[in-house]
This record gives C-alpha cells, sequence and structure tokens, in this order.
C-alpha cells in the first residue's frame, strides 16, 4: 500500500467505519465481493455502519449496522433524496469519530463528498474501471483519496490516486496441487455474460483451438446482468447452439462468491478478454494455481505474457505459447505469477 494511506489508514484504528457500497448480498451477480470487503474492514473498527443500496441484506457480523437506500428503485430525484435522509444523519451523528470508504459508489462519493468535506469527515473512495465518469471527477474534488488496484485501472491521475492491488484473501483461494501445461485442457471464465466481456472472442478462440486440441472444452459461469445484456447472451447461445450441443461448451448462471474457489480449482485454465480494469478473478484465477490466457491490459502490465510480447496477442497465441514452454520454464512462471499475487494483491 502506499505509504502514505497507510500512515492515513492507521490513524483511523479503533474508530467508526461508514461504508457506501451497492450490495451486501454474497448471491449477487456482480457485486458479491462487496460483502466480503465490508465484513473484513469491519474488523479493525470498534463499529460500522454500511450504506448500501441493496434490500436483500445477508445476516451482518456483530458490530455492524446496515441501513439500504433501495437504490434501484425510483427515479435519479428519489435515488438521491433517499440517499440523503438516510446518510445525512449518520455522518453528522458520527462526524468526530468516523472514516468513510465508498466502494465503486462514485456517484454518490460526488453527492456525500461536499458533505463529508464540510464536517471534517476523511472519505476514501475505491474505483477501479476504465470509465472515466463525470461523479469521479466531481468526487475527486472533495474525497481525501481514491484507491485502485492497478495505476491504469483508475482514468484519472491525481495526487490522490492509490493502487494498492486487488486485496484477493490467498487463505480463501488456495493453490491446487501443480499440473502439467500439457494436461491444462478445462477452460473456464467468471464474469459477468455481458459483451463487455467479449465472450464471442473467447469462444471462437476455443473452437479455432480445438483444432490442435481437440479434448479443450470451456465453460462460462456468470449470467447477464441487464435486459440488453441478456438479448446479447441470447444472440450468442443461438449462434454458438451445435458447440453448446456437442458438449465441449457450456454457460452457467452466477454462482455465490463462497462457491468460486471451489469452482475454479475444478479447471486447469482460465480465458479472459476483457479490455478494461483489472478484473478480481484474473488474480483469482492465478492465485489458485491455474494459467491465465488473457489479452488484458492490465493484467499483462502485471505479469506479462506467455509469448514474451505484450504487442498485438491473441487468445490463440498465448493458449500456444503456454502450451509450448518446457515443463520447468512453466512451473517457474506460474510460480512467479503467484508470487506476484501475494505481493501486490
Amino acid at each position: 500500500m502506499n505509504d502514505t494511506l497507510a500512515r492515513e489508514m492507521e490513524s483511523f484504528a479503533m474508530r467508526e467505519l461508514v461504508i457506501l457500497n451497492f450490495t451486501m448480498s454474497k448471491s449477487h451477480a456482480v457485486l458479491s465481493h462487496q460483502a466480503d470487503v465490508a465484513t473484513l474492514l469491519a474488523e479493525n473498527f470498534d463499529r460500522t455502519t454500511v450504506i448500501t443500496g441493496d434490500s436483500s441484506l445477508d445476516d451482518s457480523p456483530e458490530g455492524m449496522d446496515v441501513v439500504s437506500t433501495n437504490w434501484a428503485i425510483g427515479n435519479k430525484f428519489s435515488k438521491i433524496y433517499r440517499l440523503f435522509v438516510v446518510a445525512v444523519p449518520i455522518l453528522w451523528k458520527k462526524r468526530k469519530s468516523a472514516v468513510v470508504f465508498s466502494h465503486m459508489t462514485d456517484l454518490q462519493s460526488a453527492l456525500l463528498g461536499p458533505i463529508t468535506r464540510l464536517l471534517g469527515i476523511k472519505h476514501y473512495l475505491w474505483y477501479a474501471h476504465k470509465v472515466k465518469s463525470r461523479f469521479l471527477l466531481v468526487a475527486n474534488f472533495f474525497v481525501n483519496g481514491i484507491i485502485t488496484s492497478t495505476p491504469g485501472s483508475c482514468p484519472i491521475h491525481s495526487v490522490k490516486v492509490h493502487p494498492i492491488g486487488q486485496a484477493v484473501d490467498e487463505k480463501m483461494f488456495r493453490r491446487a496441487s501443480a499440473l502439467s501445461n500439457q494436461d491444462v485442457f478445462k477452460a473456464l471464465h467468471v464474469g459477468r455474460f455481458d459483451p463487455s466481456k467479449d465472450l464471442n472472442q473467447i469462444v471462437s478462440a476455443i473452437s479455432s483451438l480445438r483444432a490442435s486440441y481437440p479434448r479443450l472444452e470451456f465453460t462460462q459461469i456468470g449470467s447477464p446482468s441487464t435486459p440488453s445484456a441478456s438479448q446479447d447472451a441470447e444472440k450468442l447461445l443461438k449462434l454458438w447452439q451445435s458447440q453448446i450441443s456437442e458438449g465441449w461448451l457450456r454457460f452457467l448462471p452466477t454462482i455465490n462468491r463462497d462457491e468460486l474457489p471451489n469452482a475454479i480449482a475444478r479447471f486447469q485454465v482460465f480465458f479472459h478478454a476483457y479490455h478494461g480494469s483489472l478484473d478480481k478473478t484474473l488474480i483469482e484465477a492465478t492465485m489458485c494455481g491455474i494459467p491465465v490466457i488473457s489479452v488484458n491490459p492490465e493484467y499483462i502490465s502485471e505479469f506479462g505474457t506467455w509469448s514474451g510480447s505484450p504487442e498485438n496477442i491473441s487468445l490463440e497465441d498465448e493458449f500456444l505459447s503456454m502450451k509450448a514452454l518446457a515443463p520447468e520454464i512453466y512451473t517457474k512462471e506460474m510460480e512467479r505469477r503467484y508470487r506476484l499475487c501475494v505481493e501486490r494483491h
């Protein structure tokens, strides 16, 4: 962690924490990790209050109060009104003892940033996304710091931006018994079934690679996140219907986050085609000890490529390069990537 940020955060030990997030449900299709983050952060404070947007709440641990704004309901004016009605009294009451952590809530941070600044409350925003939101620009003016995973995962450059890694628990995502790269055939992707994840590129690559590796198979775990994404998903399922019927291509719905480590452990390679910020699942898969085949610039910046070239890479080339490595070189590379995960993420 950035030294300045670390010193500032240490000063909040044994005080109160206010968290702004979207959900405290571990079954949420996209943001189930927010509940884990909130629970782990709460261990360092006397009392934690979570202001969340989701009304479907899981049980909260002792010492944590969870209040919902029902963010998904109503028009934007009613949402903002409910946010202020819920948040302002809490911030006022805790103004002398609290610090605020906002988890990907750039809009809420932009709205409440002037209030936390006026009340003298330290306010930190986690933001890891390539989109330069106008709300992020506003929030940057008021918050004390913006925390992100890697330097390229935050679209603004500011002295307030602190890259700290993905904060994946290596005790939860444990390394499986090492496999030879010659035995890697069961491929996986975990993530939203959305156009941004470019699953068609992954399936096309797998289909092409099967000409040389007919045992290669692919499973997608994750559901569409919006009605529009559902329509695109239906089109992709129809496009690859015959391959699904052949049995080597499978599409499964979202699973609970608690099930994810065991799910990853059943596979041998992780494919990924998203070009945005560093997906947490890339770190989780690497930490579980399975090779990642990705064209993601942030992952490549952190770990490099199997082919040795960072330019003009493709999923096919990356997979073939990984398979072509001598076993001892492959083992050393997997160890290097695991150590980077532990040290940086």
